[in-house]
């Protein structure tokens, strides 16, 4: 499937439902800090956030380029490749998640793409609103930081669950237990990079893999 860029779709101003659901997302990233975020932060999201519909294969960011936005999907999914789409699967981001692409902060090339693989609506923040809440917002680079921990402690998990897991069934049922629509959403070639195995082997124990998750679901 061909890819297109975000750029290429129309932008709108996000709705205060919208709104509501980012600032709910923010204040859970926050409450490590048992403090409330500062008004004027959120007041200049609210003044900066757009939102798009994008079908699949719409690229967020693409390898070799400046990162141009964060996201936050509201209700579709995207997979982030090293390089270009097709190459080793680094992280998979759904419902409810930032995209803040690495090097955003350090204004630097991307060197990965990522691409939605789940058609939906997005919400955003372009990259110049993004380093200007961090020059005038301190809550900004907290939030950074936040989202870079709880993202290497769930990138610490997935490898902990991989190297546990005694057969490729157990990887699989482990990723029912994280997204239970998992294997209809995404493409199998996805699933056996993120599962560090190979399409034959996912193939293969598939069918054991939702069998033991539907097990463990009746303990």
């Amino acid at each position: 499937m061909k890819t297109v860029a975000a750029s290429a779709f129309p932008m709108y101003d996000a709705s205060n439902a919208e709104l509501e659901q980012v600032i709910a997302a923010l204040h859970h990233l926050y409450r490590p800090l048992h403090k409330p975020l500062d008004a004027a932060f959120l007041e200049a999201l609210r003044y900066s956030l757009r939102r798009q519909e994008l079908p699949k294969a719409t690229v967020l960011v693409a390898a070799g380029n400046f990162p141009e936005r964060v996201y936050f999907l509201l209700d579709s999914s995207a997979v982030a490749y090293e390089g270009v789409r097709g190459g080793a699967v680094l992280w998979i981001r759904r419902q409810g998640d930032f995209i803040l692409p690495d090097t955003l902060p350090t204004r630097e090339k991307s060197h990965y793409t990522a691409i939605v693989e789940q058609e939906g609506t997005v919400l955003s923040i372009g990259a110049e609103a993004y380093w200007h809440c961090c020059d005038t917002h301190p809550d900004a680079w907290r939030l950074t930081a936040l989202w870079l921990l709880a993202m290497r402690k769930r990138e610490y998990e997935r490898l902990t669950a991989i190297r546990a897991a005694t057969s490729v069934a157990e990887r699989v049922c482990w990723l029912l237990q994280q997204w239970d629509d998992a294997l209809a959403v995404f493409p199998d070639a996805v699933l056996a990079s993120y599962l560090e195995t190979t399409r034959e082997w996912l193939n293969k124990q598939k069918d054991a893999g939702f069998s033991l998750y539907r097990s463990r679901r009746q303990r």
